[in-house]
């Protein structure tokens, strides 16, 4: 694609983003700002962008213009272009916030991103996301789990456990970041399961427990009109009181492989056919437990906790390591579960954007 349409890179169609962005914030009411939850490189499966600038701005930095392979895990050119799509991602939303700043430090700016990526649903370098570094660089991240919507997407049964597994997921990445959840407060004109006050107590309660900051139900107009959606969803503001005095209680940490999936695995969906598989055998175990994401083991290694249990997890850097190896000093105990990967990667090695790790 040689023209400027859609790539939110080049510097037109950023300063014009921005424009409107500005405009928004100096609204008095505004509180907060979510970026496009369909923000991705993925239109329709293809690996965005190749634009003239982008991959101007590639040749740059590599000396090599953009790979043409759609997925090619034995090109080392290839590696360093799913990072400079996920960098550059990054480094549009980190500086899209700074200039909203500008104008209103008061503002959380955050971005909504689609359940396809907090839900396990594609391999993460397709959509060119890395929901930790927005985590790590946001003021906020949120996302819509909707269980009579996404259940094609979102493999869960019954379909109302979506909402929890897409709350864990997001928690778990988040941390401290303020996490924002959206259940679905509408009955669809198709596939439509009856809802009602189960609903409602659901969306009010399932998110905080999972350690949610803050809930908007999808959308407040259509939720009046769900028969006792809405009578239910505020009896759970009664609540309200306790979801503030604490944090939720979780026995075991499990640790998301985010690196495995996209080093290990990157022809497949691997996340969205194991991945959820792990949800199932926890949710079946009866014990309270949360993902944390393998790219916060380095800057929030102070929140990882055991006993922990590393699904299928084989691709870690040297800190990343040492924040487990701590978990296991104080003997709070790691279960390690080890499946055969496609390409076995090397755990104590640093990461580097240009010489992926991976062995034979």
């Amino acid at each position: 694609m040689n023209t400027r349409a859609i790539c939110p890179f080049q510097p037109q169609n950023k300063a014009d983003y921005l424009d409107l962005l500005r405009e928004t914030v100096t609204w008095p009411g505004v509180r907060e700002v979510q970026l496009n939850d369909e923000g991705m490189l993925d239109l329709y499966f293809q690996v965005g962008c190749y634009c003239d600038y982008c991959r101007g701005q590639f040749e740059l930095l590599t000396g090599s213009p953009p790979p043409e392979a759609l997925i090619d895990p034995d090109d080392q050119l290839w590696w360093r272009w799913m990072e400079f799509r996920m960098d550059s991602w990054t480094a549009l939303h980190t500086e899209l916030r700074a200039e909203l700043k500008k104008l209103r430090p008061d503002v959380q700016v955050g971005i909504q991103h689609s359940v396809k990526w907090a839900g396990f649903a594609e391999n993460p370098w397709r959509g060119g996301i890395s929901l930790a570094r927005d985590a790590q660089t946001l003021d906020m991240l949120a996302t819509n789990p909707y269980p009579f919507r996404n259940f094609n997407v979102m493999p869960y049964r019954p379909h109302r456990r979506i909402l929890t597994e897409g709350s864990r997921a997001l928690a778990g990445v988040c941390l401290d970041t303020h996490f924002n959840m959206l259940p679905q407060a509408y009955m669809p004109s198709i596939k439509t399961t009856p809802m009602g006050r189960q609903d409602g107590l659901l969306a009010g309660l399932i998110p905080f427990a999972m350690g949610a900051d803050t809930v908007t139900p999808y959308n407040y107009e259509l939720m009046k009109i769900i028969p006792g959606f809405t009578e239910g969803f505020v009896d759970t503001l009664r609540l309200q009181p306790y979801f503030e005095s604490g944090k939720p209680y979780f026995f075991s940490t499990a640790i998301q492989p985010h690196q495995s999936e996209v080093r290990g695995h990157p022809e497949s969906k691997w996340g969205n056919s194991c991945l959820t598989q792990f949800s199932d055998v926890m949710f079946h175990t009866g014990m309270g437990w949360r993902w944390f994401w393998d790219q916060r083991l380095e800057d929030a290694a102070d929140q990882l906790h055991g006993p922990l249990v590393m699904p299928d997890v084989h691709c870690l850097t040297e800190q990343q390591l040492d924040a487990v190896q701590q978990v296991a000093r104080r003997g709070e105990g790691v279960l390690w579960i080890r499946q055969h990967a496609p390409r076995t990667l090397v755990w104590a090695r640093r990461l580097s954007t240009t010489e992926p790790v991976r062995a034979g």
